[in-house]
């Protein structure tokens, strides 16, 4: 059972929407975005209305356990995440380049909910790592570059003397 919020656009003034999953929808949301499991996922998410589109901002907060990239170790993870951004839900000339766009998912209306989901899925970090977790490629101390004893130049400029 996977979260939803649908909401019904243009709004007509600015609503505050509370968005907590319980049990069924974070076990839903680990499966969507594959990870070992979904412990708290809420969001306090105010829409207001702006001439071609929403402003959207508010908090929301995510737990989740997942295995870290390099030791293979459970880790838990969590984000806290502030959201400020303008949605748009018609493509034109007037509207910015780098606009987010909301899918509505019938005439005139978008699913707040998978749109906070998918927040989350790009803050996430793609492979987690534990505090201690080492590389077997990782060196102790990094590669220092040293300078060539040599001007690279050093012919040329010679070349140049004898003319």
């Amino acid at each position: 059972m996977t979260i939803t919020c649908l909401i019904t656009v243009p709004l007509e003034n600015p609503q505050s929407f509370s968005i907590k999953a319980d049990t069924e929808q974070c076990k839903a949301i680990a499966e969507q975005l594959g990870v070992v499991s979904v412990t708290a996922f809420q969001a306090e998410v105010t829409l207001d209305p702006r001439r071609r589109g929403l402003h959207c901002s508010g908090q929301w907060q995510a737990e989740w356990q997942d295995h870290c990239g390099i030791s293979n170790k459970l880790l838990n993870l969590d984000l806290n995440e502030t959201l400020d951004v303008r949605l748009y839900w018609n493509e034109s000339d007037s509207v910015p380049d780098n606009a987010d766009f909301i899918e509505l998912e019938t005439e005139d209306q978008f699913d707040l909910a998978a749109l906070l989901i998918e927040y989350f899925s790009v803050a996430m970090p793609d492979y987690p790592r534990a505090p201690d977790a080492v590389s077997e490629h990782s060196t102790e101390e990094p590669e220092t570059f040293e300078e060539p004893k040599t001007r690279p130049f050093a012919d040329l400029a010679d070349l140049l003397k004898d003319r």
